[in-house]
């Protein structure tokens, strides 16, 4: 889930990040600005460049037996 849309399904998925993994060409995390976990919660912020140019990211994940059942991403 984005403010860009949401996927759902595990095809839909696969789709997604197999089609805009590519768009961001080579990606350099420059630094990890912010970090929180707890038992079933993982949340980061973390500033990158990308093919598109430097960005502050933030994604935070939902786990359930160890597998991510949620997934928030956005930049800032």
């Amino acid at each position: 889930m984005s403010f860009q849309g949401v996927v759902n399904g595990h095809d839909a998925l696969k789709w997604h990040f197999r089609s805009y993994v590519p768009q961001l060409g080579k990606l350099t995390v420059l630094s990890l600005d912010r970090f929180a976990e707890t038992e079933d919660t993982l949340f980061f912020e973390a500033s990158v460049s990308t093919a598109a140019g430097e960005a502050r990211v933030y994604d935070a994940f939902v786990l359930r037996n160890g597998k991510v059942t949620h997934h928030f991403t956005g930049i800032k």
